[in-house]
């Protein structure tokens, strides 16, 4: 506890520069039971309470401040909170008995104050081709904001006509390539005290109506942080990233927008020396970030263009380098998003708002290297730095869980289910509402704890039914537990997909020769395979076809084997073999050959190679075959027979009754050897 008021006001100061409110009220009220009567304690109390949006309870320390240096301060602030809520209640054509009294209340103990009763709002968009988005966005807001500034920049379809349906500011800017510059121009024609600086793709929730305009009762705050919600998937609101930049600010003499692209305003407003705040229950819907209208846009191109060129202007700026990262994630390029997440990193002052985020998309880029050791060192740095959320706690499990250490991944994925979303973090929000139950679910059947694996996925798919990762998790399980069918049918639910679909189809197959269908997985095991070749498809393919009889399929599987991986001469001989029972014996001496040539001892190759050309007729090369094949297994008795079958077929009877006799020193039960020696010796 200070030993003075005069430490004590320092500290107070101190705190509330950097917004720790709650800590600055605490030592406050300390220091208000040591030195009751001290009007400058109290005008500090004062302000805090309007820092804090309570107003009313300012009020009841004027008096007590009358005499402090901060007086004026206060009762200004006061006085022109309560005239702008004056202003707003005529507005909404509403009576304020409260606001009224509160306001003479001030005049009576200060005297009357000059206030600025504006609470005008503007809504600032730059557009162009937004005929798909503008209506809604427009819709949303039209009833709370006074004018509507809308500068297109090259627009080829409908977006003006609706932004004149509107009632809008037209203005028109030739783009450069710099959303900033954009911003300002729409700036420079808005006309009210206050700004929303919104864009087509968003929209207003509806319940945030009335506390924006609550924000704009008080012009203590330079501006307001707002929640964004960014719709990640295709259709639905389960996959959610949020954030809550600065969106509505006080239109202050030097306000402007700084940025290529991932523009800022808070810079501008701070010579003003007024905080900023959240305004909670405000929030701002985003559907540019679905698929389908990234793709429209070029979005990641186009993003990942700008960035670059803000890196290589400003090295030094971590914020960049965090936006470069976090672009990189967007287009799956995992390499290019752990180098620049590593570099914003290094960079990362002391207690900055965005390094848990910083630290997960390095952490996630590593996992899906495949390098989890790595993603585990990446942690144990975030939290060394102070940085780690629930964000960074949960991509340890997934790192683990991938390393396979799974009961350690449990231990961790169970601490995450206690850990609540942190105020104002941003980053991906479904790891609060679904993911941790989705990956807890994973580890638990990889554990094989079914049962309780299937809870964990259903929860998740209640919040999230059309998750493809919890659809496919779900049908492993229910696979293992043999429910087949309803695996199956889950599995062929994701088959569309262009994340999920091949491995859901790789799953499907290998479900279906597990329950004796082998018929129906060759198809699915060919497409798979002209996807993602691999020499594990190729097997799978390979043994459904021979498992099936379908000699065809399992050539067809034996050249994909070929290209996958170096046949073995084992592989060449069964390849020769399909290749036979297809009616082609080209390819199958083909095949029986590059046996030969591959493993010239591998006696198996000389005898299939034998049979063949016995088979249509040329025994003379029959003969020279099998003699070759004799040498390296002289004990093989079939080997024998077939060699003395040629020789007769040759005339050569003594040396056909020569290999019989051979052929019943080793097998005196082979009874084609009996009758064939009675033959040749009649």
């Amino acid at each position: 506890m200070p030993n003075s008021p005069e430490a004590a006001f320092e500290e107070v100061r101190g705190l509330c520069r950097t917004h720790r409110y709650e800590l600055a009220e605490s030592r406050l009220n300390e220091a208000l039971r040591k030195w009751p009567a001290h009007p400058d304690l109290a005008a500090e109390l004062g302000l805090l309470y309007s820092l804090t949006q309570r107003e009313v309870e300012a009020c009841e320390l004027l008096e007590p401040a009358s005499s402090a240096q901060s007086f004026a301060t206060l009762a200004h602030t006061l006085a022109e909170h309560f005239a702008c809520r004056q202003t707003m209640a005529a507005k909404l054509g509403i009576r304020d008995p409260l606001g009224e009294s509160l306001l003479t209340r001030i005049e009576d103990v200060a005297g009357t104050q000059e206030v600025n009763r504006d609470i005008s709002i503007a809504a600032c968009l730059i557009v162009r081709n937004e005929e798909h988005h503008l209506e809604r966005c427009l819709s949303s807001i039209s009833q709370l904001v006074d004018q509507i500034v809308v500068v297109d920049t090259g627009s080829t379809d409908g977006t003006v006509e609706i932004a004149q349906r509107y009632g809008a500011t037209l203005g028109s800017f030739a783009w450069c390539d710099d959303y900033a510059a954009a911003r300002n121009e729409s700036l420079r024609l808005a006309t009210t005290r206050w700004v929303l600086w919104i864009d087509a793709d968003e929209e207003l929730a509806p319940e945030s109506m009335n506390p924006i305009r609550e924000g704009l009762m008080r012009p203590q705050f330079a501006g307001y942080f707002l929640r964004i919600v960014n719709f990640m998937s295709a259709e639905g609101d389960a996959s959610q990233y949020v954030h809550s930049p600065l969106r509505i600010f006080q239109l202050l003499p030097g306000a402007q927008f700084a940025g290529r692209i991932h523009e800022q305003i808070l810079p501008s407003l701070a010579p003003h020396g007024l905080p900023a705040a959240t305004l909670e229950n405000a929030t701002l819907l985003h559907h540019g970030y679905r698929p389908a209208e990234m793709a429209r846009k070029g979005k990641v191109d186009r993003t990942l263009d700008m960035l670059r060129k803000e890196v290589a202007e400003k090295p030094h700026d971590p914020f960049h380098w965090f936006n470069l990262a976090n672009a990189h994630l967007v287009a799956r390029d995992f390499p290019q998003a752990a180098e620049c997440a590593r570099e914003c990193a290094k960079l990362l002052p002391a207690e900055n708002s965005y390094g848990s985020v910083v630290y997960q998309i390095l952490q996630t880029s590593l996992i899906e290297l495949g390098r989890h050791d790595e993603a585990l060192a990446a942690y144990e740095e975030c939290r060394r730095r102070g940085f780690a959320t629930l964000l960074n706690e949960f991509e340890k499990a997934h790192a683990l869980s991938k390393a396979g250490r799974l009961e350690e991944a449990l231990a961790q994925i169970d601490r995450c289910m206690q850990m609540t979303w942190p105020e104002g973090q941003a980053g991906d929000y479904g790891i609060a509402t679904h993911k941790r139950h989705l990956l807890r679910g994973q580890i638990l059947a990889q554990l094989g704890r079914l049962d309780d694996a299937i809870e964990m996925l259903e929860h998740a798919l209640a919040h999230d039914p059309n998750n493809e990762v919890a659809i496919y998790s779900k049908a492993a399980v229910l696979e293992a537990r043999g429910q087949t069918e309803e695996a199956l049918s889950l599995f062929a639910a994701i088959e569309p997909s262009p994340v999920m679909g091949g491995a859901a189809r790789k799953a499907r197959a290998k479900a279906l020769i597990h329950s004796g269908r082998a018929a129906e997985a060759l198809p699915v095991l060919e497409r798979v395979y002209a996807e993602t070749p691999s020499s594990e498809i190729a097997g799978l393919w390979l043994a459904a076809a021979e498992s099936t009889n379908d000699p065809a399929a399992a050539v067809r599987a034996y050249e994909a084997f070929a290209q996958a991986a170096p046949p073995t001469a084992e592989v060449l001989v069964n390849w020769g073999r399909a290749a036979e029972a297809a009616g082609d014996g080209d390819a199958a001496i083909q095949a029986y050959t590059r046996a030969i040539d591959l493993a010239p001892d591998y006696a198996n190759a000389y005898f299939n190679l034998g049979d063949l050309l016995y088979r249509i007729g040329h025994y003379e090369d029959a003969c020279g075959i099998y003699e070759l094949g004799l040498r390296r297994r002289p004990d093989f008795a079939q080997g024998w027979f077939v060699l003395g079958n040629s020789l007769a077929q040759l005339g050569i009877v003594s040396a056909a009754e020569i290999a019989y006799r051979r052929t019943l020193d080793l097998d005196p039960t082979h009874e084609a050897a009996q009758s064939n020696l009675q033959l040749v010796a009649a």
